[in-house]
């Protein structure tokens, strides 16, 4: 859901439309019926881009990557380069 289209975490990194639904505030009860109405191929994109985009939001050590997610965004805001992969962890 998204209100007003307002920026969203790691936007404009991010392809939002790639693996979410967005629907108006008012829309919500409606959730069930709008996602049943989409292409069961459309869904089926969406969660495996989900999938492989999901860690970003995850804070957890082992497995997450949001604290990675949000290094690379301020990097990016201030006109630096991302770190890479390999030494994010060390």
């Amino acid at each position: 859901m998204r209100p007003g289209r307002l920026l969203l975490p790691y936007e404009p990194e991010l392809d939002y439309d790639g693996f979410a639904v967005s629907v108006p505030f008012e829309d919500i009860p409606r959730l069930p019926a709008i996602l049943e109405a989409m292409p069961h191929a459309e869904l089926r994109a969406k969660r495996e881009r989900l999938r492989d985009v999901h860690r970003r939001f995850v804070w957890d050590e082992q497995y997450g990557r949001a604290f990675e997610a949000v290094r690379d965004a301020v990097l990016r805001k201030v006109g630096l380069p991302p770190t890479p992969v390999e030494t994010a962890t060390a």
